[in-house]
């Protein structure tokens, strides 16, 4: 029995550098009846350990190596947690948290001329998207067009072959979320408890036009969603579905191949949800202590019960419309302790 190898020996190979910068504020306000915790950090880490990728006729695609490049981190936490109101029998509390996370590649020496020149840019975030900026479907030709270098509009876009020559393709944007977090309201009255957690995101995020169109597009045996029946048909009709052909080279089925390439495929990704809501009701010890029961509660759980978001097609959180959603999920029962 012979042995094959698994991936190229790098003798050099060292650890990444790591440094790290964190502050922390804590602030209570009313007598504490407003408290507020704000974290802020920085990560810097150096001598990247990254699978470099080569040309297949080397025997492997990639080599695990060390690169001179230095990635930066950064965020800001903030957590607001307020009493709004407490009184013998009520009482109301309010929990907000909101997370900004920022990254950007700070140096890459020798990117221009390294395999990664169309994946990172310097001073961009590693989420920056490069390809083609999409224009919409022509609406006489029912093909996608893209914008040209030259400020007008294509349906046969210049691809980059050096990573410096003028063309048509350019970082256009990146998916890294603006902002999430949650908010989470808590109301108690006599035995009664309420509680609603809110979730929210703000980001960018694959739309239903690259899945349709990267691998499981029209003319397979695929199943798809009713949208693609609504495709371009007849000159000057608006919709978002090229038309479709069966001819191998022709415009309309390079289109596909541009758009997937392209700004196209990304859309508005946000999102609030109706995280979780709870009710509950706990007996009064006056009926539970005769019939010798220390506590007994009533309650109600539901998960993911609605979503405001303008993304079409599928759930804005997995950005699958072939995947499984967050489920929806009611929970009910009696808690007893004897």
């Amino acid at each position: 029995m012979g042995y094959i190898p698994q991936n190229l020996y790098n003798p050099d190979l060292n650890w990444a550098a790591n440094k790290k910068l964190e502050g922390g504020l804590e602030l209570g306000f009313l007598k504490d009846r407003l408290l507020l915790d704000a974290e802020w950090y920085r990560n810097r880490c150096g001598n990247q350990l990254v699978q470099y990728n080569l040309p297949a006729q080397t025997g492997f695609s990639d080599v695990t190596q060390n690169f001179q490049a230095l990635v930066q981190n950064t965020g800001l936490e903030l957590t607001l947690t307020s009493t709004n109101m407490k009184t013998k029998v009520f009482a109301w509390r309010t929990a907000l948290n909101v997370t900004i996370a920022r990254n950007k590649l700070v140096s890459f020496p020798g990117i221009a001329t390294s395999s990664y020149y169309e994946t990172y840019a310097v001073g961009k975030s590693l989420s920056e998207k490069f390809g083609f900026r999409y224009a919409g479907i022509n609406d006489t030709t029912g093909v996608y067009q893209f914008r040209s270098s030259k400020g007008g509009v294509t349906s046969n876009p210049v691809y980059t072959y050096d990573g410096l020559t003028l063309n048509d393709q350019g970082f256009y944007g990146n998916t890294d979320p603006k902002f999430f977090g949650g908010l989470t309201n808590s109301f108690s009255f006599k035995g009664f408890q309420l509680d609603l957690t809110l979730q929210f995101r703000k980001t960018t995020g694959t739309n239903y036009l690259g899945q349709i169109n990267q691998n499981l597009y029209p003319g397979f045996m695929v199943n798809e969603p009713t949208v693609i029946l609504d495709r371009w048909q007849h000159p000057y009709e608006q919709t978002d579905i090229a038309k479709f052909s069966a001819k191998f080279g022709s415009p309309a089925y390079d289109g596909r191949n541009y758009l997937v390439e392209s700004s196209g495929i990304y859309s508005d990704a946000s999102y609030i949800r109706l995280k979780t809501l709870s009710v509950s009701y706990m007996l009064p010890a006056s009926y539970l202590n005769k019939i010798k029961v220390q506590s007994c509660r009533i309650y109600c759980h539901v998960q993911n019960l609605f979503t405001l978001t303008d993304y079409k097609i599928g759930d804005p959180e997995t950005q699958s419309i072939y995947g499984v959603p967050p489920m929806k999920t009611v929970t009910a029962g009696l808690q007893f302790t004897f």
